[in-house]
């Protein structure tokens, strides 16, 4: 799994976020930055499955590429730094709900939902939330909801 030799691999990369520097570290990426995120993927699948049992459940395909897009970006460094990974029942591009995972050196994303809807799946969310409005508040101003949702309180638990 995830350990000091992930972390230092994306600690070098932050400074060093060029291809020459990549390529001279491709082998350290594979064995201690890929392999070990795959299989952290792979043991998070089953408890994912416990809640959406149509998941897709093949580890590489959840990962998201080391290299950015860097067409449209002010911001021409080359290589994210960090693993990203999307589990849904459609796959990683899709529009369905899904969770989300990302590890660097210094920070770590967990999510779930939806992210960049095209118009009309977003005009479909936002029109469902407004039709249970009522449903939609109770939720999200519920008590364990917020305490389960707020992580800086959680992250010492």
């Amino acid at each position: 799994m995830i350990d000091q030799n992930y972390i230092s691999f994306f600690e070098g990369l932050e400074k060093n976020n060029h291809k020459e520097w990549f390529d001279d570290h491709r082998k350290d990426y594979e064995n201690h930055v890929r392999k070990p995120f795959i299989e952290l993927i792979e043991a998070l699948i089953p408890a994912l499955l416990e809640i959406e049992p149509d998941l897709h459940t093949d580890a590489k395909k959840t990962l998201f590429r080391i290299n950015r897009d860097i067409r449209f970006s002010k911001d021409k460094t080359p290589y994210n730094t960090l693993m990203k990974a999307s589990l849904s029942s459609e796959g990683k591009k899709s529009e369905v709900p899904g969770f989300y995972v990302g590890i660097g050196a210094e920070n770590v994303h967990v999510g779930g939902g939806l992210y960049q809807l095209s118009k009309d799946r977003l005009t479909k969310v936002r029109d469902l939330i407004a039709s249970h409005k009522e449903e939609f508040t109770s939720i999200v101003t519920d008590p364990d909801y917020k305490t389960a949702t707020d992580f800086e309180n959680n992250c010492d638990k």
